[in-house]
């Protein structure tokens, strides 16, 4: 678990890095991990020196354990809403087992999707829920490497077999090896589908295996899958007020929201990546900064040597004029 310093850091990072919000100071209830980053990301932001610090008494240090005890007590009503849903969870389940035919009560459902724009930077998203909650720490992010066209069904494979190699791992007695999951979902039709269903034959594995279509929310089941459901060659359409539906629509919901996340992510890294990593001297901390301030290569190309030098020195800021 990341320590208190750390979590504090990634928040201030990633805040002050979007916001529009202006503080005269900020009050920590722990120290940042590396507070001078924080500092000079303000600075180059708002062009001001933000005091931060952490209190051990008076008015401020009261009102940051205030704080700490309303969000004691938000996250207690949370785990009560909570403990409340679960009988709604557990009735999804037991739907989804009885409507596919599973052996058992899926436990660990996995769930997958492609993200790209055009071909460029696809990625692919693993999420997982157990017991019918998201299971964010065994989410998986896939930097697709074997197509540089777009081609969902392809990249889909490429995914899915990096996936499902972790299974043969556990097999051959290697150390990196993830379970087997009791369902696996995927985001698409029957095109889609098929190329799971290759991949699983591939592997010789017997996993209970759907896909979701997203035009009036199908479920179309792997062939495997739908031998075991009398009468059900045809996909399966459940009404949107069932339960075991909305359970697979959160998964797959999820796995697209995490998947546009990364891709997102990674068009935003390549764009400064692509410009400022081959100017020596600027490292990742510079690259912060300099985003912070500037947001976009096209607006650090337009600032002044003057501007530039503020934020990263009259040395370096000449250098990356010299070079963009």
């Amino acid at each position: 678990m990341a320590s208190a310093s750390k979590i504090i850091q990634r928040f201030l990072e990633q805040y002050y890095l979007e916001t529009s919000s202006n503080p005269e100071s900020i009050y920590l209830q722990s120290p940042a991990e590396d507070l001078e980053l924080i500092i000079k990301i303000l600075q180059s932001r708002f062009n001001k020196k933000t005091e931060i610090s952490v209190p051990q008494k008076g008015k401020i240090f009261k009102l940051i354990n205030l704080g700490k005890l309303n969000a004691e007590e938000y996250l207690r009503n949370w785990l009560s809403d909570r403990a409340g849903n679960l009988d709604k969870i557990n009735n999804a389940l037991a739907q989804l087992k009885d409507i596919l035919n599973l052996p058992s009560v899926p436990k660990r459902i996995e769930c997958y999707d492609i993200s790209n724009t055009q071909g460029t930077n696809p990625v692919g998203s693993m999420v997982v829920f157990k017991d019918g909650l998201p299971a964010k720490g065994e989410y998986r992010k896939f930097k697709i490497q074997g197509k540089a066209t777009p081609d969902d069904f392809m990249m889909m494979k490429e995914m899915l077999q990096r996936r499902l190699q972790r299974i043969k791992n556990k097999e051959l007695g290697i150390k990196e090896s993830w379970p087997i999951p009791d369902l696996i979902v995927i985001d698409g039709g029957k095109g889609q589908l098929s190329v799971a269903v290759d991949v699983l034959k591939k592997y010789k594995l017997n996993i209970p295996l759907i896909s979701l279509a997203k035009r009036i929310e199908e479920i179309f089941p792997a062939p495997a899958v739908a031998s075991g459901i009398p009468g059900k060659n045809q996909p399966i359409v459940l009404e949107h007020n069932q339960p075991a539906l909305q359970l697979l629509q959160r998964l797959r919901d999820e796995a697209h929201r995490f998947g546009i996340g990364f891709h997102r992510q990674l068009r935003s890294k390549q764009a400064i990546k692509s410009a400022l990593d081959d100017i020596s001297g600027i490292g990742p901390k510079t690259k912060k900064l300099l985003k912070a301030k500037f947001g976009t290569i096209a607006q650090i190309k337009l600032a002044t040597n003057d501007q530039l030098a503020a934020i990263v020195g009259p040395k370096l800021a000449k250098t990356i004029k010299q070079n963009l």
